[in-house]
């Protein structure tokens, strides 16, 4: 028995299980455990129609766009940027 169910708790789920078994004629009547899977609700008139499945809509195509073409301008080798790895210019 685990340490937090006493004694009492344990008789009084006995007598709620027992007063409401089926098999027990003179249980509680507001006590209905074992109700009938739901047989009181409305049963649809319509036949079921499966739903189709909705395509997604594409995503709209992306065109690559030309890069412009740089203008042609020599550099000078002093003036150029040190690119890491590389031996840096010697300013004279």
């Amino acid at each position: 028995m685990a340490p937090n169910i006493t004694i009492s708790t344990m008789l009084l789920l006995i007598v709620v299980v027992l007063a409401g078994f089926p098999s027990s004629s003179e249980g509680f009547s507001w006590f209905k455990p074992f109700i009938p899977v739901p047989s009181f609700l409305p049963q649809p008139k319509v036949p079921f129609v499966p739903v189709l499945p909705v395509p997604l809509p594409k995503p709209p195509v992306v065109v690559p766009t030309v890069p412009l073409p740089k203008p042609n301008i020599p550099i000078d080798p002093i003036r150029r940027p040190w690119i890491p790895g590389m031996p840096r210019p010697s300013i004279p």
